[in-house]
C-alpha cells in the first residue's frame, strides 16, 4: 500500500490486493472513503501528477501507468522500471525506490526519459522516498532502520535517523500549505 496527497485533506491510497485505488477524506473527526477506483492491475506506488492525473506503478511486474481520476489509463510513462513507492517533485520528476534492485530512480514526466537508476550503496532495501523542495529526496532503508538524505543527482548525502528497534518504515506524503509531514509507523513485524 502506498499514499500520495491530492489536495491538502483528500489522500490516494492504492490497495494493490483488491485491484483498487481509494480517495480518502481527512478531517479533524477521522478519515472517511470519498471514492473508489477499480483498476485492471496491482498498483502499489502512487504519486499525483497534476490535479486530474495519477501516477501509479506496480512492483510485480514492470511499468508505470498514468491514469485520470476514472481509473482510465492515459499512457504508460516506464515499461522498465517497477516502484514501490514514489513521490511527484515541484519542478516535474518522479523520484523512486525500487525493491527489486534496492535501486533509486529519477524520470522526467515532461518527456518520459530515465534521469538516473542505480543503487545508492549505503542504502540495502530502498522503501518510502519523500522529495524536499531543494531537489534533495529521503529514501528509507528498511533494514538499517535509517532515513537516508540523497542529493538531487541521486548521490548519498548523509543518514539523517537511525530507528533503534525492529520496524517497518512507510513515509507518507501529507502536504498542506506546501509543508510536506513523514510519518514513520513503528512495529513489531
Amino acid at each position: 500500500m502506498d499514499i500520495t496527497c491530492k489536495s491538502s485533506w483528500d489522500l490516494w491510497v492504492t490497495l494493490p490486493n483488491k485491484n483498487t485505488i481509494t480517495l480518502l477524506g481527512v478531517t479533524p473527526n477521522g478519515i472517511n472513503i470519498k471514492t473508489s477506483l477499480k483498476t485492471t492491475k496491482k498498483y502499489m506506488a502512487i504519486a499525483a501528477v497534476t490535479t486530474q492525473t495519477i501516477a501509479v506503478g506496480y512492483t510485480n511486474s514492470l511499468g508505470i501507468d498514468l491514469i485520470d481520476l476514472s481509473g482510465n489509463i492515459l499512457y504508460q510513462l516506464s515499461s522498465t522500471l517497477n516502484p514501490f513507492s514514489m513521490v511527484t517533485t515541484a519542478d516535474g520528476y518522479l523520484i523512486m525506490s525500487i525493491v527489486r534492485d534496492n535501486s533509486i530512480a529519477k524520470l522526467k514526466l515532461e518527456d518520459n526519459s530515465t534521469v538516473f537508476r542505480h543503487k545508492v550503496q549505503q542504502i540495502e532495501k530502498t522503501r518510502g522516498v519523500e522529495f524536499i523542495m531543494d531537489g534533495s529526496f529521503i529514501i528509507g532503508d528498511r533494514d538499517k532502520r535509517t532515513l537516508n538524505l540523497i542529493s538531487p543527482n541521486g548521490a548519498w548525502v548523509k543518514n539523517l535517523w537511525t530507528h533503534p528497534g525492529v520496524f517497518h518504515m512507510i513515509l507518507w506524503d501529507v502536504t498542506k500549505n506546501g509543508a510536506a509531514v513523514n510519518f514513520i509507523c513503528p512495529s513489531k513485524t
